[in-house]
C-alpha cells in the first residue's frame, strides 16, 4: 500500500510540473519599434590607454562594480560607472597559476573566476590579478556561473562525458554536489557565442539550450521547464530532426529560417522580454519580443535598420538592473555618425577609431 501511495505521489508531482509549463506562441515578424521596448539609454565610455587597448573583445559582463571584457585571453576590468580602467588579468601560459585559455569566466566578490577548458581547471584571481587558487576538474565544460564563494555551476552544453548539462560544484571541498538535466551522448560541439545561463532572479537561474525552444529554471535544488515558446518562422525543425546530432542540425538548417536559440530572458510583473536568434540565408538574425500579460506582443529585429532614437543598440550582451547591456566598437560608432543624419555626439567630443568600445545600457520600458 505504501509503495502504491509513493508511486501515486510521484505521478501527481510529475503531472503538476508538466501542467505548470506555459505554452506561448511568439510572432517573429518585426512589427514594432525600439521605443516600445526602451525608455532611454545611458552609456559608459571605456578608458583607452596603453594598458587597456582592446583589439578583438568577444565577451562582456557587468556587475555592481565592474564592466569586464575578454580580449585575447585577457580579462580587463573597468569601473562600471566611470569606465576608468581598473586592472587586467593576464596570466596566459603553462606555468604555476597560469591558464591556457579563457573558455569562460565570472566575477564574484572582487574575485575573477576563469575556466580553462584546455586544462579542465578553474583559476581564481583577485581583482588586481593576483593568483589565489586552482581547482582541477575531471571533465570539460563550456560555461560557468558562480553562485557564491563556495559553489559554482558548470555547463558542458551536451559536450562532455559527465552526462549532465548542469553540475553544481563545491569549490571548498572540490566535489560535485548535484547534477541536473541528463543526456546520453557527448555531442563534442560547442556554440562559442551561446551561453546556457540566460539571466538570474534571486536564487533562480534561467537556462536554455541551442535549438530548444523551452525555458528552464535552475536552482541549487531543482531543474524544470517553465515555459515553451512556439516561434513562428518560415520553417521548423521536425521532431525527428531535433533528435539528430548537433553537427547535422547545423548543416540542415543552413539557409533555412528556423529558431536557433534563446539568448536572453527578462521577467517583470506585467510582461517578459525574450532575446533569440533565427537562422536565415545570411547566417542568423537577432530578435527581441515583448510579451504582455494580456497576450499582446511586439517584436523587433536588431540591426535591420538604424533607429534614430536608439542608434547605438546592438546584440545584447546581458541584463543588468532592468537594462539591456550592449556594446559597440569605435569603427561602428564612427561609421554610424559619419553616414547617418544623427547627432555626432561622440565624434564631436573627440571620440575616434583608436578608442575603446562604448557600453550602452538601454532602460527597459515598464
Amino acid at each position: 500500500m505504501k509503495k502504491l501511495l509513493y508511486i501515486f505521489l510521484v505521478l501527481l508531482t510529475s503531472c503538476a510540473t508538466q501542467m505548470s509549463t506555459l505554452q506561448t506562441t511568439v510572432e517573429t515578424a518585426p512589427k514594432g519599434k525600439l521605443s516600445e521596448f526602451f525608455s532611454g539609454y545611458r552609456y559608459v565610455m571605456l578608458e583607452t590607454n596603453e594598458k587597456c587597448v582592446l583589439y578583438n573583445y568577444n565577451k562582456l559582463k557587468v556587475n555592481d562594480k565592474y564592466i569586464s571584457v575578454v580580449d585575447q585571453d585577457k580579462i580587463f576590468l573597468f569601473n562600471n560607472k566611470s569606465g576608468k580602467f581598473v586592472s587586467v588579468i593576464n596570466h596566459k601560459g603553462h606555468g604555476h597559476g597560469e591558464y591556457i585559455e579563457v573558455t569562460d569566466y565570472d566575477i564574484y566578490n572582487d574575485k575573477v573566476w576563469i575556466y580553462s577548458g584546455a586544462q579542465r581547471a578553474l583559476f581564481i584571481y583577485d581583482k588586481s590579478g593576483k593568483y589565489l587558487k586552482k581547482i582541477n576538474l575531471n571533465d570539460y565544460y563550456s560555461r560557468i556561473k558562480v553562485i557564491d564563494d563556495k559553489k559554482v555551476f558548470f555547463s558542458p552544453s551536451y559536450s562532455n562525458n559527465s552526462g549532465y548539462n548542469f553540475v553544481l560544484y563545491d569549490i571548498e571541498n572540490q566535489k560535485v554536489l548535484k547534477q541536473f538535466d541528463s543526456f546520453d551522448k557527448n555531442q563534442g560541439l560547442i556554440f562559442s557565442t551561446f551561453n546556457d545561463f540566460l539571466s538570474c532572479n534571486g536564487n533562480n537561474i534561467y537556462v536554455s539550450h541551442p535549438f530548444d525552444n523551452t525555458l528552464y529554471k535552475l536552482t541549487e535544488d531543482d531543474y524544470y521547464p517553465i515555459e515553451t515558446f512556439d516561434f513562428i518562422t518560415k520553417d521548423k525543425l521536425t521532431s525527428e530532426e531535433l533528435l539528430l546530432d548537433r553537427e547535422l542540425i547545423i548543416n540542415i538548417t543552413r539557409q533555412r529560417s528556423v529558431f536557433k536559440n534563446l539568448s536572453l530572458y527578462y521577467k517583470s510583473e506585467h510582461f517578459s522580454l525574450l532575446g533569440y536568434t533565427v537562422t536565415d540565408e545570411f547566417g542568423g538574425c537577432y530578435y527581441i519580443t515583448r510579451l504582455k500579460e494580456d497576450g499582446s506582443q511586439t517584436t523587433v529585429r536588431l540591426l535591420a535598420e538604424l533607429d534614430e532614437t536608439f542608434p547605438y543598440i546592438s546584440d545584447i550582451s546581458c541584463i543588468y538592473n532592468d537594462e539591456f547591456v550592449s556594446s559597440m566598437n569605435s569603427s561602428s560608432i564612427t561609421y554610424i555618425e559619419t553616414n547617418y543624419d544623427i547627432d555626432k555626439k561622440f565624434m564631436n567630443s573627440g571620440y575616434s577609431k583608436e578608442d575603446n568600445p562604448i557600453v550602452f545600457f538601454h532602460k527597459i520600458k515598464k
